[in-house]
């Protein structure tokens, strides 16, 4: 199944039958991580936020512990708030002002959501700059300055 799904992935770029190959393999050896990471990554680069979270609330479930995994759930919310970002920008250029407060306080949720995660994950890697550093734009976007300013300080100390 591994190599299956390295063929279709890699040389013939068949997402269709990588997916199926991937859940075919999941669904026999339902105790092999590396088959739902993949069918989790499938669904990050489609951009199948609902998926995604299905399949990683399946692989935490077997390592709640896994940085990993904590980091790919925390940037899968993250990156979703920066795709409502952009459907906040397009609706308030076409006035639909009620329905990007709509829009703001879903990534407003989705940043919450990640900011838990992100901080477990800096438990683990205390001195990972690029962590600190989404920590900081998180509750920075969230408002929060002061927590944005102590981990601005974080960076500037490393």
């Amino acid at each position: 199944y591994q190599d299956m799904f390295i063929l279709q992935i890699e040389v013939l770029k068949d997402t269709t039958s990588a997916l199926s190959t991937v859940q075919e393999a999941s669904a026999k050896y339902p105790e092999e991580m590396y088959f739902l990471a993949n069918e989790a990554d499938i669904y990050i680069k489609n951009g199948d936020y609902a998926k995604t979270f299905s399949m990683l609330e399946k692989l935490l479930a077997k390592e709640p512990e896994n940085t990993n995994f904590l980091r790919i759930k925390a940037d899968t919310y993250f990156n979703q708030a920066f795709d409502l970002q952009e459907q906040i920008r397009k609706l308030e250029l076409e006035k639909k002002y009620a329905e990007a407060d709509q829009v703001i306080k879903k990534k407003e949720e989705s940043l919450k959501s990640s900011l838990p995660l992100y901080l477990q994950v800096e438990k683990s890697a205390p001195t990972d700059k690029e962590v600190i550093q989404i920590i900081r734009n998180v509750y920075f976007a969230l408002g929060n300055n002061e927590k944005a300013e102590e981990y601005s300080k974080k960076l500037n100390a490393q």
